[in-house]
């Protein structure tokens, strides 16, 4: 056969086109197979592509969440330490009040001790015991500690503060 003016065997022709019959079936077949995987393939990116979506959702109100719990716990933390320190001044208070009743109490004593000693000049009251309780030693109330304790919470000044009666 005569092209231009080359001489082509056919020989070589024909291996040729076989070879080109050959990769177009291929190409097809892989085309089918391409065809035939592709749903599925496209339907299974898809479904992870959901799932990413939802775990990130879910991430996201989990951390919403914990910046609640946090904010929660802080309130709560707050509320506590004021809680606390509303019951420092309220015992400093009674603490307060505590001492000044008793000071109160022995400077009266005292006065009905000199009230006395001016009706009776004759006779020199001798020291009661415990005289000196509640007199000041620096800016410090010197108090006596009662001899059995009367159970937590009694200041000993008819206050209860654990509220037990």
């Amino acid at each position: 056969m005569l092209f231009g003016s080359h001489l082509i065997p056919m020989k070589y022709i024909n291996e040729n086109y076989s070879k080109i019959r050959d990769v177009e079936r291929e190409l097809e077949n892989l085309t089918l197979e391409m065809k035939l995987t592709a749903g599925p393939k496209k339907a299974a990116l898809e479904h992870l592509r959901k799932k990413i979506e939802l775990s990130t959702e879910r991430i996201h109100a989990a951390k919403l969440k914990e910046e609640q719990a946090q904010k929660a716990w802080e309130a709560a933390a707050k509320f506590v330490k004021d809680e606390e320190a509303a019951k420092q001044k309220l015992c400093d208070d009674l603490n307060q009040l505590v001492q000044e009743s008793a000071a109160s109490q022995f400077a009266r004593l005292e006065e009905l001790k000199k009230r006395l000693e001016a009706l009776n000049p004759n006779r020199t009251s001798s020291d009661v015991p415990g005289s000196d309780i509640g007199k000041r030693e620096g800016n410090m109330m010197i108090l006596p500690k009662s001899k059995g304790s009367s159970g937590p919470g009694w200041t000993g000044a008819g206050f209860d503060v654990d509220g037990r009666a």
